[in-house]
């Protein structure tokens, strides 16, 4: 489901959100002929925004058919500084060892690589095998910097007037099971709205509160 289609989810707004910052991300860089990582890929949603602009894209996940697979321990079978960008798309919230991962990610990348890592501020349990982590704005800065990145930029993604909203359509549509799809124009209604409240709640209430952080970092040395 693409594009405005994506708002008669329950978790639309957020789908949006996400996919406009990714997409910001890929047309910021130099792409053609560079190497990007997605660690922890699952079924790579969204290679095409970097394949288009010319990328090898890559993909490394525990399980599924990556194009590398995760060893058990977490070891993953690329030579040190071995590409140019790592990119990593709601998954640290799943990650038991986050600095293992981190660390992972800063040994594959050349210096100068850059990052991009998204991963949730406020958001229901969701299992996937487990769910671990939440964090704070500056939680996440410190994270990401005790693991030797530097920030370049760090955005919120839906504020508390688009989460909130979402959160009882979640809830029905885990009640609803196979039979979501009847909620709908009800998802569609609600996100909307919350959409435009959203766009008028202050920065430094949406920014400190948000629903996804999606950060941008570089390994310098």
């Amino acid at each position: 489901m693409r594009g405005l289609g994506q708002m008669f989810r329950a978790d639309g707004l957020a789908a949006l959100a996400l996919v406009k910052a990714v997409r910001s991300f890929s047309s910021g860089q130099v792409l053609s002929n560079r190497t990007v990582l997605d660690l922890g890929c699952g079924t790579m949603p969204y290679r095409s925004l970097f394949t288009s602009r010319g990328a090898r894209y890559v993909g490394a996940d525990l399980d599924g058919t990556p194009d590398i697979l995760i060893g058990p321990d977490g070891a993953l079978p690329l030579a040190d500084e071995s590409v140019d960008f790592v990119v990593s798309f709601q998954v640290l919230e799943h990650v038991r060892y986050v600095p293992a991962y981190l660390s992972t990610a800063r040994r594959v990348l050349k210096r100068g690589g850059g990052m991009f890592l998204s991963t949730h501020g406020v958001w229901p349990y969701h299992p996937h095998p487990t769910d671990y982590w939440r964090w704070t704005r500056d939680g996440l800065c410190v994270t990401l910097e005790e693991a030797g990145f530097r920030m370049l930029r760090l955005t919120a993604l839906c504020g508390p007037a688009a989460w909130i909203p979402m959160f009882p359509l979640l809830a029905c549509k885990k009640v609803l099971g196979p039979a979501w799809p009847v909620l709908a124009p009800l998802n569609f209604m609600v996100n909307a709205l919350a959409g435009a409240v959203d766009l008028v709640t202050p920065a430094t209430i949406r920014d400190t509160n948000a629903a996804i952080f999606a950060a941008e970092v570089t390994k310098d040395a």
